[in-house]
Formats: structure tokens, sequence, C-alpha cells
């Protein structure tokens, strides 16, 4: 219990630090085939300005099956970053993505049906 309660306070301060950043992530997938395509992810700080200098990663999770999950790295070019992402199987997935610059650590989480 008093774990759990530690894990609590600290997901309340990094839900609030994350408020106080004012970032905004639009995460957009492109179907390339039946288990491939490319995510687009535009970074904005709180004035409406493109962050270019974040290290993004996508952490994708299979949540309805063990022993899929996996993380690419997402590079920066023409104002977005993109990843392209070839998935092991058809079906739902979490994508989290994680964007990091210096100390500022921003998530946003979705998901999707890969068919």
């Amino acid at each position: 219990a008093y774990r759990k309660g530690l894990e609590y306070n600290q997901s309340i301060e990094s839900v609030r630090k994350q408020k106080e950043l004012g970032w905004n992530v639009e995460i957009n997938y492109k179907r390339l085939s039946e288990t491939s395509g490319v995510f687009t992810i535009q970074l904005v700080d709180k004035s409406g300005r493109i962050i270019k200098d974040a290290e993004i990663f996508l952490n994708l999770r299979r949540p309805s099956q063990e022993g899929f999950d996996f993380t690419r790295q997402v590079n920066f070019s023409n104002g977005v970053y993109k990843a392209h992402v070839d998935f092991p199987a058809k079906g739902q997935w979490e994508v989290e993505a994680v964007a990091q610059k210096n100390q500022d650590i921003f998530q946003e989480v979705k998901r999707y049906v890969i068919q």
C-alpha cells in the first residue's frame, strides 16, 4: 500500500509537470500496407512553436497479447517527427509517444487498430 501511494504521488507530479510545460503533441498514422505505416508527430511548445530538437520514442504495445511490444525512435524531418513501423501482427495497439528535451518529458498515449 505504501509503494502504491508513492507511485500515485509520482504520477500526479508527472501530470502536473506535463501540464506546466504546455506542450501539445499531434500523432497521426498513415497506413502503407496491412501491417505497416508511418507515424508523424508534431510537437509544439506553449507558444505554438515547433520543438525541433526533442528526442522522441514510440513504445508500441499489444494489450491483448504479450511478446509483441517494441520501441521505435522517431526522427525529425521537414517540420515533423516521423517513424516507419512494421507491426508484427494485426489488431489493437497502444502507442505511447515519449518526447524529451533536456529534463522536460512529455507523454501521450493513443490506441490504433492495425488491419
